[in-house]
């Protein structure tokens, strides 16, 4: 038997759309996704910490990486409130250093990214990303990390 479900009211369809999309904001179309990979990584060198920077900030962290594999791992999501999640997850993007990225607060997206990746809360993704400086946002201001992949390498660069 079909299921169907009447919103009357403006809460109504504020609590059907933080309940039903994940994160909140979204990737504008053809930003490019990012390769999210189950593939072995072995992990060299420290987590670098990337911040907590949602869409709507311009990026304070630049990593600069050799190109490779990464972790990317996600954490310090909000919970305990009635429309928290018990698992976090965050849509994460990134672009060069020398294109920031634009946030649209109308549709609530970063433009401007070169990949992108959905990352559940303390699960590590495993991305691929070519060389050069890179700046990360991601939709819900979870705190980031960034970790290579042996051999690649990847440094956090200095605010001038």
């Amino acid at each position: 038997m079909p299921v169907s479900v009447r919103v009357r009211t403006g809460l109504g369809l504020i609590l059907a759309a933080t309940t039903l999309l994940p994160g909140g904001c979204s990737l504008s179309p053809g930003a490019g996704e990012g390769r999210a990979t189950q593939a072995p990584c072995q992990p060299s060198g420290a987590a670098l910490d990337l911040g907590a920077h949602a869409f709507d900030v311009a990026p304070q962290d630049h990593v600069k990486v050799s190109g490779g594999r990464y972790l990317l791992t996600a954490t310090g999501f909000v919970h305990g409130g009635p429309f928290d999640p018990e698992v976090g997850r965050t849509k994460v993007v990134w672009g060069p250093k020398e294109t920031p990225p634009r946030y649209d607060a109308g549709s609530a997206t970063a433009t401007g990214a070169s990949g992108a990746a959905d990352v559940v809360e303390d699960e590590p993704a495993v991305v691929d990303l070519e060389e050069g400086t890179w700046w990360f946002l991601n939709s819900n201001a979870a705190q980031l990390t960034l970790q290579a992949c042996a051999p690649a390498t990847a440094e956090l660069v200095p605010q001038r």
